[in-house]
């Protein structure tokens, strides 16, 4: 997502939800004074006039650290050697857009570590 630098130019919507709210190019959040769709009466809506805003970071994250937990739950059946690897601040799949960074160079080095292991478990 893209802000504007030039403080003339005009905020133009970037992100529109449902018209409900909207993000313009200059970082301003507008809220519709009227929710645009009906709200069914059994349907909770409670507005606080806030916008909580969260970094999505990786969306994978979370469900390759739970496998990785579920896996080292289940030492002692074949997965003794259960190793999670995170590379804080980085994105999913960052060895492709970055493949020349330090984190990548690190990926490589655990994965030649990996398969020295396995290989060496192997014969």
């Amino acid at each position: 997502m893209a802000f504007s630098a030039d403080p003339t130019a005009q905020p133009y919507v970037v992100e529109d939800c449902r018209g409900v709210l909207q993000l313009l190019s200059d970082g301003t959040v507008v809220r519709s004074a009227a929710l645009p769709f009906p709200v069914d009466g059994n349907v909770a809506y409670n507005d606080h006039g806030r916008v909580e805003w969260k970094d999505a970071g990786d969306l994978l994250r979370d469900k390759n650290v739970e496998y990785a937990e579920r896996l080292k739950a289940a030492q002692g059946k074949g997965n003794d050697d259960v190793e999670l690897v995170v590379f804080a601040g980085e994105e999913h799949a960052f060895f492709g857009v970055k493949p020349t960074s330090g984190a990548t160079g690190e990926l490589v080095r655990v994965i030649r570590r990996f398969m020295a292991t396995e290989t060496e478990a192997a014969c």
